[in-house]
């Protein structure tokens, strides 16, 4: 399983931030851009790479989609 979570952190590393195209730092639960210094946040194993991370993308109203 250790193998796998490093392989899956090598993968990551590979990501560049979107503000600047700098390279990412990943360590464990924790991702930050080495350039701008822009922090991005994880959410079991998935960076969120959105600039606007309340932002809403979705063919449906989200008040449609708030109901479910």
């Amino acid at each position: 399983m250790l193998e796998y979570q490093q392989q899956k952190l090598s993968t990551m590393t590979k990501l560049k931030c979107p503000e600047c195209l700098g390279s990412l730092s990943v360590e464990q639960e924790e991702v930050h851009c080495l350039d701008c210094g822009h922090p991005f946040r994880v959410n079991k194993g998935i960076i969120d790479l959105r600039h606007n991370q309340s932002a809403y993308y979705c063919e449906f109203p989200q008040k449609d989609i708030a109901r479910f």
